[in-house]
């Protein structure tokens, strides 16, 4: 039963690796996603890995120091992040980093993704963007520390986004989310004033969605 758990969620994985790939929200090599397994074990994509032609046979079974258990290749070196996610939040089941181009261009920018949008609430209406981490290291993991107990979806400075969720799906969707709402508030500064949600407004999405 275990095995045929694992070989499930390892179809899981590629089919929304791939997903990824086909809605730009990584490119080239660029990304990684994982999925927590029981007893401070994880499965996530290798390193250098294209996810528009992953395979099962890619992804990496790793236990929380990085140790592979599973997988004949060397496990996504931004492991570590994924490990933080995992031990701040105990009800995160997946974790999502992409390079999508609008999150990445505002995790770039000297500017905030602004409450203009009731799909914000999702995100209790902040997208908190962490200090400079430089890819392939373990700071990424102190960056997003402090921030990823309060939200499921941070910008990545200079770099990217990183999305959680209960699920692979969960974690996923944030991420699709936070790519369209970078997109409307990139092209409504262009047009002009922006319009904000008031903390108010926020609130009250935020209930009706939590019901």
């Amino acid at each position: 039963m275990e095995d045929e758990i694992r070989e499930e969620i390892k179809r899981e994985m590629v089919d929304f690796a791939r997903l990824m790939y086909e809605r730009k929200l990584t490119v080239s090599s660029d990304g990684n996603l994982s999925v927590k397994m029981g007893g401070g074990q994880l499965l996530i994509t290798p390193d250098f890995c294209c996810f528009g032609t992953v395979l099962e046979s890619d992804l990496v079974k790793i236990d929380f120091f990085g140790n592979v258990l599973e997988g004949s290749k060397p496990p996504s070196s931004e492991f570590r992040m994924h490990v933080e996610v995992y031990k701040r939040r105990k009800d995160v089941g997946a974790v999502v980093h992409t390079h999508s181009p609008y999150a990445t261009a505002f995790s770039a920018a000297d500017a905030e993704i602004e409450p203009i949008l009731s799909d914000l609430a999702v995100f209790r209406g902040v997208v908190p963007k962490t200090t400079y981490a430089p890819p392939h290291t373990a700071e990424i993991a102190h960056a997003i520390s402090h921030l990823v107990e309060d939200h499921d979806a941070i910008l990545l400075r200079n770099h990217g986004a990183l999305t959680v969720g209960a699920t692979l799906e969960a974690a996923y969707l944030n991420a699709e989310r936070l790519e369209f709402i970078s997109q409307v508030t990139a092209i409504a500064r262009q047009i002009g004033t922006l319009r904000k949600l008031s903390a108010e407004q926020l609130a009250r999405l935020d209930a009706i969605l939590r019901g």
